[in-house]
């Protein structure tokens, strides 16, 4: 089973509130980065204001780099499920988050219950991606609240795609 749509505009509803979409920003570790939270790479460039379909097109690529790690692991979850996991992953995989207890995104309990199949356990690992630099982070709790709501088939983004 692959992402759908939901994954895009969970994450696409989310930076658009922060207002990022159309120029570039600093994110939480200071690196450069542009429409729905694509840190830029190294001699990577792009013009701005950001078309909003160029923001979209980044995302998805970014989306799509997170399933192709973690595809293996969440094979056996709903598509809500997957969706969820995925939203987290593009913040996670970039370090845009952190656990509070010093985890990193490959070797997560989030991924590692998912696999498993621990579906109430991997909704309550949620909640302990919301840190940045060690210190609780209001806008990423908000974040996972949302995703862990996704896993658990309780909420559907309104969000653009």
């Amino acid at each position: 089973m692959n992402f759908s749509d939901n994954a895009f505009k969970l994450v696409a509803e989310l930076d658009f509130r922060q207002g990022t979409m159309h120029r570039t920003f600093y994110d939480e570790r200071g690196r450069l980065g542009v429409g729905y939270g694509h840190v830029l790479k190294t001699g990577e460039s792009v013009k701005v204001p950001m078309a909003s379909h160029i923001a979209a097109a980044l995302l998805l690529a970014d989306l799509k780099d997170v399933y192709a790690l973690i595809k293996p692991r969440v094979q056996n979850l709903s598509q809500c499920q997957v969706d969820a996991v995925v939203a987290w992953g593009f913040c996670a995989m970039q370090g845009r988050c952190e656990s509070g207890d010093g985890q990193t995104f490959e070797d997560s309990r989030l991924l590692e219950y998912a696999q498993a199949g621990k579906v109430h356990l991997t909704a309550a690992e949620f909640d302990n991606w919301a840190s940045i630099k060690g210190r609780p982070s209001i806008p990423l709790s908000r974040r996972r609240q949302l995703e862990q709501l996704m896993f658990l088939g309780n909420y559907t983004p309104k969000g653009r795609s």
